[in-house]
């Protein structure tokens, strides 16, 4: 009940800048959304004439966080739990009317540790969350004729019509070493590929060959995160070569009534099994189906996937098939307000009761719904976001999320927040159930 009140008070506090604002623009425009037609290709960064043409740009972010908890069990982690830097740096390029370039190096380094005391954290903690440099998005795209485009590098590639579960967007592992603090859209991680873009009218095809086996960041053991009670065994890693070549298909189809896709990929399965004391990854084939539709002020989403090859934990000599479906509802009947709802039930087909045994047991069906609110206010400077994500109703586990975030006019932004995460029977939310925190930052982009 606590959380709760909480979440409630964040909310409401963070919501009351409502009543500066004109009844008109609360109640006024109802909106019918519409569905944006498939874009051209990127070919140029301005409309000027001249070649090449270099534009670079900027983000710098400084995120500080505190854990209100009592963490008797983890002292490490009371109160200031980081106070990170990121920096991004990126140039895009167009070299002439077809053909352009994009290149982004990322970076954080997190003080809190050295704050805290290196000496209070383990090797690994150190290694994955103290600080980090990588090459993001890094691409070239060009168009091969007045259909065909083709873009090779590291790039996200965005399937399906959920803004916060995952079905059958599958194709970019996620950053989930700070779970709750990031939305989806920012926890896509790059990944090394080839795509071909095919465009026909109102259809697309996309054609896509993944040379880079690469699977998602997770907490490291002894982070404020971690959700293993114990040290788990190593995982193994693949490599990024003509053995462990991944594929993926799509086939697309809008119109200012609806869209659809098919979607096709053999890939390897993000999420790992052990066996014989190590965490591997299976092949796995998917298959699956996405749409959406407006309906006056509401637009209808959904998702199927059907995933072939799936191993568990408790029995990892078998493979199964697991179903996945998603329904989903978003309405923009207030001008500057989006509420969505989206729920997302799994199964597994030839399910074994000997899944359901050990640490790692594995239930027959899961389900997991998100509920969101983001609103403009003040001439659409200030954005309230809230945003609650239950696995099982919530008997699993949860987390809430409310923040604000207010553009100012020297090209940066602040925003402030809480997240609370609720325990349940998934192991991860029996871990960081007293992780409930604060956070503030201030992001500076050019």
């Amino acid at each position: 009940m606590r959380k709760t009140v909480l979440f409630t008070a964040a909310l409401l506090s963070m919501g009351s800048v409502c009543a500066e604002e004109d009844l008109d623009d609360l109640l006024g425009s109802f909106d019918t959304p519409t569905l944006q037609a498939a874009p051209p290709a990127e070919t140029s960064i301005n409309q000027a004439s001249g070649f090449p043409r270099h534009d670079f740009n900027s983000r710098l972010t400084l995120l500080a966080t505190h854990n209100y908890q009592a963490h008797s069990d983890t002292p490490d982690y009371q109160d200031l739990s980081s106070a990170k830097t990121s920096l991004r740096l990126g140039i895009k390029s167009q070299w002439n009317k077809a053909w352009r370039s994009e290149a982004q190096l990322a970076g954080f380094h997190d003080a809190g540790y050295a704050i805290k005391g290196r000496d209070q954290f383990n090797a690994e903690t150190l290694k994955h969350h103290e600080q980090e440099l990588e090459l993001r998005d890094t691409f070239v795209q060009g168009k091969l004729s007045d259909r065909l485009d083709i873009k090779i590098g590291r790039q996200i590639v965005v399937w399906g019509k959920s803004d916060s579960l995952r079905v059958v967007d599958v194709l970019n592992p996620l950053d989930l070493r700070d779970p709750g603090i990031t939305d989806i859209e920012n926890l896509r991680l790059p990944v090394g590929m080839a795509k071909a873009d095919y465009y026909q009218g109102s259809w697309h095809g996309e054609l896509i060959l993944v040379g880079e086996t690469r699977f998602s960041k997770r907490p490291a053991f002894g982070s404020q995160y971690s959700f293993y009670p114990s040290a788990p065994p190593a995982e193994d890693s693949l490599d990024s070569d003509a053995e462990h070549l991944q594929y993926a298909a799509a086939l697309h189809f809008q119109s200012s009534a609806a869209d659809a896709s098919l979607h096709l990929a053999k890939i390897y399965d993000d999420d790992p099994y052990m066996t014989s004391g190590r965490l591997r990854h299976a092949p796995i084939n998917l298959a699956g189906i996405s749409a959406n539709a407006p309906l006056g002020a509401w637009l209808v989403k959904t998702e199927l996937a059907l995933t072939d090859g799936k191993r568990f934990s408790p029995q990892p000599k078998q493979t199964y098939q697991q179903a996945k479906a998603m329904l989903g509802l978003e309405y923009y009947g207030i001008s500057n307000h989006t509420f969505a709802l989206e729920a997302m039930a799994s199964q597994i087909l030839d399910y074994d009761q000997a899944l359901d045994n050990g640490s790692f047991a594995v239930g027959e069906t899961a389900s997991q719904t998100a509920l969101r609110y983001s609103g403009k206010l003040l001439r659409e400077q200030l954005t309230v976001n809230a945003l609650a994500s239950l696995w099982g109703n919530g008997g699993d586990g949860a987390f809430y999320r409310g923040w604000s975030s207010y553009e100012l006019a020297s090209g940066s932004s602040v925003s402030a927040g809480v997240v609370i995460y609720q325990s349940g029977d998934q192991l991860m939310f029996k871990q960081v159930a007293d992780r409930d925190k604060l956070f503030v930052s201030w992001d500076w982009y050019y």
